[in-house]
């Protein structure tokens, strides 16, 4: 029986270790399945395709410069194989420009495309957001609204209109005045003040003047006070000098 069963051992192991080898030899003849990277994002494409651009432009930015020296050395030459020879390279170098220039161009509407792909992911994912909040806010409003009641608040309104009212009535009745007879007219009261004003101007125009002022008129003009010291004569004579008195002539 213990030989028995190492044989049925061995014809077991048989098949698995060939199994083995050859799964082994697969993988070198064929080769594993390498581990995937994340996958490229619009974002990415359009860098990409920005340095492409970027690029390209560079290409023709040298192709334009190296065309205009073509063009100069062309214009002093003579005509002959020398100026044919350099007008092929400058052909040469012209379909290349064209080349890049048509690449460009290919290049601008795959931008294009990407972007507005890119303007639409990003629409879309705002509108999502969006329509989550506004769910979000619809449970938070129906929730609140099963603590309010439409009829309550509309009482509640009517409620404050009639004390509001009532507030205005009492307002009115406490500021009236006690005492005032009801057959006065306020037209007759204007003219009353208009002649009070009028006596007031005219008590001003006939007010007495200070007595200060009055004793001052009353005593007249002051009469001019002797001086005791002699004239001083200012007269001159035909030569400058000052005139000799008559009394001292005589």
């Amino acid at each position: 029986r213990a030989g028995n069963r190492s044989k049925r051992a061995v014809t077991y192991l048989f098949p698995i270790s060939s199994t083995l080898v050859i799964m082994s030899a697969m993988k070198r003849f064929f080769g594993t399945k390498k581990a995937e990277g994340p996958r490229p994002t619009l974002d990415d494409a359009s860098k990409s395709m920005d340095s492409r651009g970027d690029s390209i432009d560079t290409k023709i930015s040298k192709l334009d410069g190296e065309l205009m020296s073509y063009r100069k050395k062309m214009k002093q030459m003579k005509n002959g194989p020398a100026k044919r020879s350099l007008q092929q390279r400058a052909l040469r170098i012209l379909k290349q420009k064209k080349m890049y220039e048509k690449q460009k161009d290919q290049l601008l509407g795959q931008q294009f495309n990407i972007d507005q792909t890119k303007f639409a992911t990003e629409t879309m994912k705002d509108n999502i957001t969006t329509v989550n909040a506004m769910k979000d806010a619809q449970v938070v409003i129906k929730s609140q609204f099963k603590e309010l009641n439409i009829d309550e608040v509309e009482d509640l309104y009517d409620d404050m209109d009639d004390l509001m009212e009532q507030n205005d009535e009492i307002q009115e009745i406490m500021s009236r005045s006690y005492g005032v007879p009801e057959d006065l007219d306020e037209a007759d009261l204007m003219d009353e003040l208009d002649a009070l004003d009028d006596e007031l101007e005219m008590e001003e125009e006939t007010q007495e003047e200070p007595s200060y002022l009055v004793s001052a008129a009353a005593a007249g003009p002051r009469q001019p006070v002797a001086s005791s010291e002699p004239a001083v004569n200012n007269e001159v004579d035909e030569f400058g000098l000052p005139k000799i008195p008559d009394r001292l002539n005589a």
